[in-house]
C-alpha cells in the first residue's frame, strides 16, 4: 500500500486505515439486521427447500441461513501491548482451541453474504452469542407482525426452538442419522463463507499482528466480512451456484445506510 501511494509513511498510513474502518462502520451495522435481508428471505428459503430441507411447522415456518461461530486468535491479552491489564488472559482464552482470541458469530445465507456478530471473548460459547445477537427475538418480532415465520440452523452447540433448528446430537435411529447427513450437504455452505473472507483477507489470521491495544481487530474482522459481500454481489460466490441462486446488486448493502464522517474530521 505505500509503494502504491508514493511511499507515505506508516504512521499516516495507519491513520489512513483506522479512518477507513470509522468510515465503512455503518455499512457494517446494516449488515447485521435481519431487516436488510428480509426481502430476500422468501428466496433463501425455496432455495434450502430445493437442496432437500423438509423442516416446516404448520408449512409455515421455513430455514432461511446458517450460523455458526469462529475464532481469530490475537495475541495474548497479558503481551507487551498490554500494560495496563485492562483484559485479563482468561477472558479471551479459548479451551476448545486452546488460543487467545476474539469469537465471532457468523449467520451466512445462500447467497453467499455473511452477517458477522461481534467480538466477543473468547471464553464465550456458540449459543450465548446466539442469544446475545438478538436474532431469535427479531425473527419472533417478524412472526408477531405477520412478516413470516422464519428459522435458521445450526450445529449441535445451539439452542432448539421454534425459530432455531440444529443437528440431532448423538442420533440412535435411521432418521436421525439421515437427517445429520442432509443437514451436513446443505448446510456445508456456511463453512464455504467463513473459508472466503480468510482467503481474501489473510491478515486478519495473523495472530502477532493482531493485538488488542494497537489496533481495532474486530472491526478489522467486520471490514473484511463486508468487503466480500460486496465482492460476492459483484462476482458472484460459489454458495450461490450451489443452491441456484443470484447474488444482489452492490445497492443492496451499499444502499440501507449513509456513510458519515467521524465528528473529529471535516470533509474537503
Amino acid at each position: 500500500m505505500q509503494a502504491s501511494l508514493n511511499g507515505i509513511r506508516s504512521p499516516e498510513m495507519s491513520l489512513i486505515v483506522n479512518f477507513m474502518l470509522e468510515y465503512v462502520e455503518p455499512w457494517c451495522a446494516a449488515c447485521h439486521y435481519l431487516s436488510t435481508w428480509l426481502p430476500r428471505f422468501h428466496l433463501y428459503a425455496d432455495a434450502i427447500v430445493a437442496k432437500g430441507s423438509r423442516i416446516r411447522a404448520g408449512n409455515d415456518c421455513r430455514v432461511v441461513g446458517f450460523t455458526d461461530a469462529t475464532l481469530i486468535p490475537t495475541c495474548r491479552p497479558h503481551g507487551n501491548c498490554n500494560h495496563q491489564h485492562k483484559i485479563h488472559d482468561f477472558t479471551q482464552f479459548d479451551g476448545n482451541h486452546r488460543l487467545h482470541g476474539h469469537k465471532f458469530l457468523g449467520l451466512s445465507y445462500p447467497d453467499g453474504l455473511i452477517a458477522m456478530y461481534g467480538p466477543y471473548g473468547g471464553t464465550r460459547h456458540d449459543g450465548a452469542m446466539f442469544l446475545a445477537a438478538r436474532i431469535v427475538v427479531t425473527l419472533m418480532h417478524f412472526r408477531a407482525t405477520n412478516l413470516g415465520w422464519w428459522a435458521i440452523f445450526g450445529d449441535s452447540a445451539f439452542p432448539f426452538g421454534p425459530h432455531c433448528f440444529r443437528m440431532t446430537q448423538q442420533p440412535h435411529t435411521h432418521d436421525e442419522r439421515g437427517f445429520n447427513r442432509l443437514w451436513a450437504t446443505i448446510r456445508i455452505a456456511n463453512e464455504w463463507c467463513f473459508n472466503h473472507v480468510q482467503q481474501f483477507f489473510g491478515s486478519i489470521h495473523l495472530s502477532h499482528t493482531l493485538q488488542m491495544f494497537k489496533r481495532n481487530t474486530g472491526g478489522r474482522v467486520q471490514a473484511s466480512v463486508l468487503f466480500w459481500n460486496l465482492l460476492a454481489c459483484w462476482n458472484g460466490s460459489e454458495t450461490a451456484v450451489y443452491f441456484a441462486i443470484s447474488t444482489p446488486d452492490l445497492s443492496f448493502i451499499l444502499d440501507r445506510d449513509v456513510g458519515v464522517l467521524p465528528d473529529n474530521v471535516e470533509e474537503a
